[in-house]
C-alpha cells in the first residue's frame, strides 16, 4: 500500500505546475491540422470559411482569372477539351467536368422565377432576341461550379466529402445573398456579370454569378 501512496505523491508533484484547460466543443476552432475552420469536435465551419475567403480571395481570383463568355462558347463548339485546356479548370486530370470562370454582358430575354432555382435567359451580342446562356438567380443555386472553378480550393484540404459538399452549398448561398438577392430582374435588363459554370452541353450553359451589375436598355 505504501508503494501506491508514494506513486500518488509523485504524480501530484509532477502535475503541480500544470494547468488543465476545459474547452467547449463548439467554443472555438482547433486548427490542429492547419485548417482553422474545424471545430474541436471535428465539425467544419463552412459558412465561416466562405465568409473569410469571399472578398479577400475568391472575388479577386474570379475578377482576375475570367474569360469572355463568347470566346469560351466559340471554343466549346470546336472542341470541349481544347476549350477546357485553354480557359477551364478541373480538379482531376482525366474524365472530370470542365469548369469555367467567365465574364460578359447581355440582355435578359426572359426571367423564370416559378421554380426555386430561378433562371434568367441571356442574349449575348450581337443581339438576336434568342437566349445564348442562362444565369442562375436563385434563391436556390444548383451545382458546384463556384467551388470547382477555383483552383485554390482543393479537396485534399478538407477532411471528407461531406465538408467539401457543405462548402459548395455555402458558396452558392453566399452568391445568392450578396449578389442576387438584392436585385429584381425583368426582361430587357442589361446585365454585366462574372460567374462560373460547369460544362455539360453547349446549349445548356448555366452560370452562377459571383459579381453582377444591372441596368436597363429602355431608350437605347
Amino acid at each position: 500500500m505504501s508503494r501506491w501512496i508514494t506513486v500518488f505523491i509523485v504524480i501530484i508533484i509532477m502535475c503541480s505546475g500544470c494547468t488543465i484547460e476545459y474547452h467547449d466543443q463548439k467554443g472555438g476552432r482547433s486548427g490542429t491540422d492547419g485548417n482553422t475552420f474545424y471545430f474541436d469536435d471535428g465539425s467544419f465551419d463552412a459558412k465561416g470559411y466562405v465568409d473569410e475567403i469571399w472578398d479577400e480571395e475568391l472575388l479577386p481570383y474570379a475578377l482576375e482569372n475570367n474569360t469572355d463568355i463568347s470566346a469560351v462558347i466559340e471554343e466549346l463548339f470546336k472542341d470541349v477539351d481544347s476549350a477546357g485546356s485553354l480557359y477551364g479548370y478541373r480538379s482531376v486530370d482525366q474524365g472530370g467536368a470542365w469548369n469555367f470562370i467567365v465574364s460578359g454582358a447581355g440582355k435578359a430575354v426572359s426571367v423564370n422565377t416559378e421554380s426555386r432555382n430561378g433562371l434568367l435567359d441571356l442574349d449575348l451580342p450581337p443581339y438576336d432576341g434568342e437566349a445564348d446562356v442562362k444565369l442562375q438567380i436563385g434563391p436556390v443555386i444548383r451545382g458546384t461550379a463556384i467551388r470547382d472553378s477555383m483552383s485554390f480550393i482543393k479537396f485534399d484540404d478538407f477532411r471528407n466529402q461531406i465538408d467539401f459538399s457543405n462548402l459548395a452549398t455555402e458558396l452558392n448561398k453566399k452568391a445568392y445573398e450578396t449578389v442576387l438577392e438584392p436585385l429584381s430582374f425583368k426582361a430587357g435588363d442589361e446585365i454585366t456579370f462574372v460567374g462560373a459554370f460547369t460544362f455539360s452541353a453547349v446549349d445548356d450553359i448555366s452560370i452562377v454569378p459571383v459579381s453582377l451589375t444591372l441596368g436597363s436598355l429602355e431608350g437605347n
